[in-house]
């Protein structure tokens, strides 16, 4: 053991020299080489830029996105009137999912409808299968029946003939009644001369006093028929007055009657207006712009399909603005703004092989939105991104698919690497100075 010591000790002794006495060219170069490694990294830090990023999901679409056409209900399509890639109009049906209606009588009643001007007016075939319409299309055709039968009977109007024809009668009696009221009048004339004639003769003795109190009578008994007379005359205007206020009367029953008739008919009308534009919009997938359609997992009859799924979708012809719908979280909302660069990976393309297409933020959403599992629950903003171009960075094309789906970066701040490590130095001076 001691011997062992007494070699350690001289083996240190013969390097201690060199061990403790470096070469000074040595240090200078080490000394040299850090502090250049160390100058380069700074400067590094200067040129190269770590840019403060959020991620978020992006859709590329158009200005006038496609139009997917969603089933309302589950069922079998029963019929399908377009071929994939044909060009259709806005309100063309595309296809019909099984219902208890006849598509055929649908349509022969829409063509009615089309040219019908008053629904008052309106007048179709009462054996129609409309499905769930049908009660409120049998209540419309009822309102229009009520009121077709109130023209062709006319009850008023016979009402109003009888009254009119008594009134006739009674202006007829009248015109007798006053031919004699003028005869009664001469009469009463005549005996009133012959009264005051006799007064004459009786006052000269010339008569009698019974021939004096006989003309006098005469002349009480003409007055009296006279009045009589006239009487009679006010009591048949009387009775004409009254029916003409009856033809009044009737008249304003006839009008109030027609107008509920006609408010029966509208409130049906409307009804059932309402019921075909529900029964249209649940089993009709219908077209709403001009484009092409596209089948996706359905093209056929006899297919059965599920509530909200997408059977086809409308591509616009004039979709030629290129945008992004992008989704960004409620964290880190704040840092973005209007004017920033977005950095797009499309899932088709590996960016790693294709690059990444380029866009900027053109508008934000003011509120959030909540798409339950797509976003799993959480608020995010809808901003709107425009893509000038579908050439990547890499300088390849990429095809333009409606709905594309990928990854937008937004650099909501373009930092140099430098600006990044002194961020907490800064900070802290900030909070402790």
């Amino acid at each position: 053991m001691e011997e062992d010591k007494k070699e350690i000790e001289l083996r240190s002794a013969e390097y201690q020299e060199v061990l403790g006495q470096p070469p000074s060219w040595l240090v200078r170069s080490g000394t040299i080489l850090i502090a250049f490694v160390l100058l380069l990294l700074l400067l590094l830090s200067f040129v190269f830029k770590y840019p403060d990023i959020i991620v978020s999901r992006i859709v590329i679409t158009t200005i006038n996105p496609p139009a997917p056409l969603k089933a309302q209900v589950s069922g079998k399509i029963t019929d399908v009137f377009v071929k994939e890639k044909q060009k259709v109009m806005p309100e063309e049906v595309i296809a019909v999912l099984e219902n208890t209606a006849n598509y055929t009588d649908y349509t022969y009643l829409c063509n009615i409808l089309d040219t019908l001007k008053s629904p008052y007016e309106f007048a179709c075939r009462k054996d129609l299968n409309l499905g769930e319409c049908q009660t409120s299309y049998a209540d419309f055709l009822q309102t229009v029946q009520l009121l077709k039968n109130k023209r062709e009977i006319r009850l008023y109007q016979q009402q109003m003939a009888i009254v009119r024809q008594e009134m006739a009668d009674r202006e007829a009696y009248m015109a007798q009644l006053r031919k004699q009221l003028e005869i009664l009048k001469q009469n009463a004339d005549f005996a009133k001369i012959q009264r005051e004639r006799n007064a004459m003769l009786f006052e000269k003795k010339a008569i009698s006093k019974y021939e004096y109190e006989q003309s006098e009578q005469n002349f009480l008994s003409q007055g009296l028929l006279f009045e009589e007379m006239n009487s009679q005359i006010i009591s048949v205007q009387l009775q004409i007055n009254k029916l003409q206020q009856e033809i009044l009367d009737l008249r304003k029953q006839e009008d109030e009657d027609y107008r509920k008739a006609e408010l029966s008919i509208d409130v049906a009308y409307k009804t059932f207006l309402s019921q075909l534009d529900l029964w249209k919009k649940k089993y009709l997938l219908v077209s709403p712009i001009q484009g092409r359609v596209t089948f996706s997992r359905y093209w056929s009859k006899n297919q059965a399909v599920q509530v909200n799924e997408v059977v086809a979708t409308i591509i616009p012809q004039s979709s030629t603005d290129i945008i992004g719908k992008l989704y960004i979280p409620s964290d880190g909302m704040g840092k973005v703004k209007e004017g920033q660069r977005v950095n797009i990976k499309v899932d088709n393309f590996p960016y790693m092989e294709y690059g990444f297409l380029e866009g900027t933020v053109k508008s934000i959403s003011l509120v959030p939105i909540t798409e339950g599992d797509e976003f799993a629950g959480k608020s995010v903003y809808c901003a709107e991104v425009a893509i000038p171009t579908m050439e990547s960075n890499y300088r390849k094309v990429f095809p333009l698919t409606q709905e594309m789906s990928g990854v937008g970066e937004i650099i909501t701040e373009d930092l140099r690497l430098i600006e990044r490590l002194l961020y907490p130095i800064k900070s802290i001076w900030k909070e402790h100075f």
